[in-house]
Order: structure tokens, then sequence, then C-alpha cells
């Protein structure tokens, strides 16, 4: 049998909102301030304590925003089901952020590990690769840019001086 946690008090207890005041409950539970939005899918700051067992909110937000940039991502599953930790190696997803969604996965009964797939090195590690070679990629496309202002400088220069 699943061990259950013991019962926090519930948000709407009227006493917890008059100790420490029905704005901050209501910041904590109401979807409107939600840290974590993934597509239709959102988890409210208690949500993601009390179901996830994650308390780090700004990863949470950050995690957010990175989603919202790839677009077109309607829930979590659909995350789970298009994209792998490389989606966020360029992004401004560090491990705390990736720990969060690792989380999130596993509290909805998503397999992260399948999700990660055969990955031999850290995140950092991955990451730092990642990021070279898009380095390599845009110093190649500048060259490339150089080169043919170049060649188009010069051939307009010995038309003219002929």
């Amino acid at each position: 049998m699943k061990r259950r946690r013991p019962a926090l008090a519930s948000a709407f207890d009227p006493k917890l909102s008059r100790l420490v005041g029905s704005t901050f409950v209501n910041r904590l539970t109401d979807h409107a301030h939600a840290p974590l939005i993934i597509g239709s899918d959102r988890w409210t700051a208690h949500d993601l304590v009390t179901l996830v067992s994650v308390g780090n909110f700004r990863a949470a937000r950050i995690l957010s925003t990175e989603v919202k940039r790839i677009g077109g991502v309607k829930n979590l599953r659909h995350l789970y089901e298009t994209t792998s930790p490389h989606t966020f190696t360029l992004r401004g997803v560090a491990e705390t952020t990736l720990y969060v969604l690792w989380r999130v996965f596993q509290s909805r009964g998503l397999d992260p590990d399948a999700w990660a797939g055969d990955i031999d090195v850290s995140f950092s590690s991955m990451k730092r690769r990642d990021q070279k070679a898009e380095k390599r990629t845009r110093d190649d496309q500048r060259r490339r840019n150089r080169r043919a202002a170049r060649t188009a400088h010069e051939t307009a220069v010995s038309h003219v001086l002929q």
C-alpha cells in the first residue's frame, strides 16, 4: 500500500488565512499566480510543494518561460513526448530547472528515465557540448558571410577599375 503524506492544513483554513493573511494564502493556491505552467497544465505553489515535492518556485518559473519559448506545447504529456533534455541545453535551463521538470514528470506517472534516453554525461556537460557546437556553427556562418562580402566587394572594385 502506498504511503500517504500527512495532510497539510487546508489552504482555505480560516485560522491559517487569518494568521498569515488571505492574500498570502490565495497567492499560493490561486491558479492565476501559478509558478509552473506547461500548456494547459498549471501547478500552484501549493501544488508544487504537496504533489510534486519541489519548493523551488524560481526554477519552476524559468521552466514555464522556456516551455513557452519552445511554443506549441499543449500540456505536460505533449512536452514529454516531443522533447528531450537536449531541447533545454541551449536555453536558460540549468540542473535545478531540469530537476523540477523531472519531478513533475514523476508526479504525473510519466517515466523521466525513458524521456532522458541513453544519456551518458551530465546535463551540464551536455549543455557545454551543445553550446560549443552552436558557437562553431555561428563562427562558420560569420566566416562565410565575411568571405562572400569580401568577394562581392573585390568583384565590384575590379569592375570599376576596368
